[in-house]
């Protein structure tokens, strides 16, 4: 499986397996994951990998391209 090491890599190969042509990631720093408590993330992070958000659904994705966690918005 590949590994991922920056936003284009996972963004381009998102594409090519059928994605919109608009699909982008941006990398979830480990600040940012502490703040929101996704811990997985954090110790992905601390091992060393990368943990990216697919911009337009806000889902979590691995270094792998394996989906982590669901970004499903609650109305208030």
């Amino acid at each position: 499986m590949a590994r991922y090491t920056n936003t284009k890599e996972i963004s381009e190969a998102f594409i090519r397996d059928g994605w919109s042509e608009n699909t982008s990631f941006s990398e979830v720093p480990l600040d940012e994951a502490k703040e929101k408590g996704l811990y997985f993330a954090v110790e992905a992070i601390k091992k060393g990998g990368k943990i990216f958000r697919m911009n337009i659904s806000g889902n979590i994705f691995s270094d792998s391209g394996k989906l982590l966690m669901f970004h499903i918005p609650a109305n208030n």
